[in-house]
C-alpha cells in the first residue's frame, strides 16, 4: 500500500461516513501526523523518576520486553547490535492486535508494518515519514526511530501499512 492509497482510504472512509451522518462536518479520518504518532507510542514518564528520565524507549516501555511484544524479524540497538527479541509465532504480517496493547490501549505500534504518516518528510515535496518497524527489517525499535519513503513506494514492499485516526476539530488539516 503506498502513502496515495492510504490517504485516498481516509478520504473514502470520511465521504461515507458523513453520508451515513456518522461524522460531523468538521471531522474527518486521516493518517496521523508524526507528532502524534510518536505521542501515542511513548510511554507517560513522570520527570520525577530520574532513573527512568533518560532511559532508552521502546513501543513496550523499557527493555527488556515481558514476553512477545511485536512482530520483528530482528532489533538493533543504537550501536547496530543486535538485540535478541522473544519470537513471536509468524512468519510473516500478524493479525492485528495480536500483541498486547500499549499504555494507552493502543495495538502494534512496533512491528509488523511501517506505517505511513501524514508527515511529509524534511524538504522534500514527495517523502512521507513511516514508523514503527516491521516484520521483516526492523532496524532500530525505539520509539524515537524514524524514516522516509516517497509516497509512491510500494511496489516491492509488502510491510508498509497504515492506521486511520479520526480528527474531531477543524485543525483536522
Amino acid at each position: 500500500m503506498n502513502w496515495s492509497e492510504a490517504d485516498a482510504f481516509c478520504q473514502w472512509l470520511t465521504q461515507r461516513e458523513r453520508r451515513r451522518q456518522l461524522l460531523k462536518p468538521e471531522q474527518q479520518y486521516r493518517l496521523p501526523r508524526d507528532t502524534e504518532w510518536s505521542v501515542a507510542v511513548t510511554e507517560p514518564v513522570l520527570l520525577s523518576d530520574d532513573a527512568e528520565a533518560g532511559a532508552v524507549r521502546y513501543p513496550w516501555g523499557l527493555w527488556p520486553p515481558k514476553g512477545p511484544v511485536g512482530n520483528y524479524e530482528r532489533i538493533l540497538d543504537g550501536e547496530g547490535k543486535e538485540i535478541k527479541v522473544m519470537r513471536d509465532p509468524f512468519d510473516a504480517l500478524a493479525p492485528a492486535g495480536s500483541f498486547p496493547a500499549n499504555w494507552f490501549g493502543v495495538f502494534n505500534l512496533g512491528g509488523n508494518v511501517w506505517e505511513w504518516c501524514e508527515s511529509p518528510e524534511g524538504d522534500h515535496p514527495d517523502g512521507r515519514v513511516i514508523r514503527g518497524g516491521s516484520w521483516k527489517e526492523t532496524d532500530l525499535a525505539r520509539t524515537a526511530s524514524e524514516f522516509s519513503e516517497t509516497i509512491e513506494s510500494a511496489g516491492q514492499r509488502d510491510d508498509l501499512g497504515f492506521r486511520v485516526v479520526l480528527a474531531l476539530g477543524m485543525d483536522s488539516q
